[in-house]
C-alpha cells in the first residue's frame, strides 16, 4: 500500500513540475529539427507525402477513389501514426533518459510526461495537415466532430500510463523493445487504417474486434466521418483504460526504485 502511495506521489510531483518536462520535450524537438529549413513543419509535410502515396496505392488496390475513402484514410492514418508513436516511444522512456535518471532526483513520472508531450506535439502537426486536406476536399462535418476532443484526451491519458508500464518492462528486458517494434508493423495491417470493416468477413472481424487500436481509431474517426457516437468502441476503450491504469500503477509501484539499476 505504501508503494502505491509513493508512486502516486511521484506522479503528482511529476505533474507539478510541468515546466521541466515541457522544457525537455521542446528541447528534444528543437534538436531533431535543428538547422532544417522547415523545422517541425517537416512532420506535417512528411505526413502529407505518406498519406498521398498510401491513398494512391490503397485507393486503387481496394477500388476506393471517392472522397469518403480519402477522409477515411486521412483520419485512420492520423490516429494510427499517433498511436504507433506513443507505443514505440514508450519503450524508450527510461532508457533514453538514463543519464538524467542516474544523476538527478527528478520524479520518474517526469520522463513519461515528457514523452507524452513530445508525441502530442507531433500529433498536432499532423492534425494541421489533416485539417487542411479535409477542408480542401470539402468533407461534410457536424457537431459529432466535437467527440474528437474527449477521444484525444482519453488517448493521452492512456498514453501516460502505457509509458510507465512499457518503459519499465523495456528497461528491464531490452528484447521487448524489438518485439514491440515488430508487432507494431504487423498491427498496422490488422487495424482498419487502409481497409474497411465491411470488406472483411464476419469471422475475421470477430477476431479483429479485440484489437485495441481498432477502437482507439474509431472513437476519433466515426464521429467525424459517419456522424455518430461510437458506443461499442467507447465501452471497449473504457475497459481498456481501467486495465491499463491497474497494470501500470502496479508495475510502477513495484519497480519504480529499481529502474536506475537497470539502465
Amino acid at each position: 500500500m505504501n508503494s502505491i502511495v509513493s508512486s502516486l506521489n511521484d506522479i503528482t510531483s511529476g505533474l507539478a513540475q510541468w515546466r521541466v518536462w515541457l522544457s525537455f520535450a521542446m528541447e528534444n524537438i528543437q534538436r531533431i529539427y535543428h538547422r532544417t529549413l522547415f523545422g517541425s513543419l517537416w512532420i506535417s509535410l512528411s505526413f502529407c507525402l505518406f498519406l498521398a502515396v498510401k491513398f494512391i496505392v490503397f485507393g486503387t488496390l481496394f477500388n476506393n477513389t471517392d472522397s469518403r475513402y480519402s477522409a477515411y484514410l486521412m483520419l485512420g492514418f492520423l490516429a494510427w501514426v499517433y498511436a504507433n508513436q506513443i507505443v514505440l516511444t514508450a519503450t524508450m522512456v527510461f532508457v533514453s533518459n538514463a543519464g538524467w535518471i542516474k544523476n538527478d532526483s527528478l520524479p520518474m513520472s517526469v520522463y513519461a510526461f515528457e514523452s507524452v508531450t513530445q508525441d502530442f506535439f507531433s500529433f498536432v502537426m499532423s492534425l494541421l495537415a489533416v485539417i487542411a486536406l479535409y477542408w480542401l476536399t470539402n468533407q461534410p462535418i457536424d457537431w459529432h466532430a466535437l467527440m474528437f476532443f474527449p477521444a484525444v484526451a482519453v488517448i493521452i491519458f492512456n498514453a501516460f500510463w502505457l509509458k510507465l508500464s512499457l518503459g519499465i518492462i523495456c528497461a528491464r528486458y531490452r528484447d521487448v523493445t524489438q518485439l514491440v517494434s515488430a508487432a507494431m508493423r504487423a498491427m498496422l495491417f490488422l487495424s482498419p487504417v487502409f481497409w474497411m470493416p465491411e470488406q472483411m468477413s464476419d469471422r475475421v472481424m470477430s477476431v479483429l474486434w479485440w484489437n485495441p487500436f481498432m477502437h482507439f481509431i474509431d472513437i476519433i474517426r466515426l464521429p467525424i466521418l459517419d456522424h455518430h457516437f461510437a458506443v461499442d468502441s467507447w465501452i471497449y476503450v473504457g475497459g481498456f483504460t481501467v486495465l491499463n491504469v491497474a497494470i501500470s500503477l502496479t508495475l510502477f509501484s513495484v519497480n519504480r526504485r529499481r529502474i536506475a539499476f537497470w539502465l
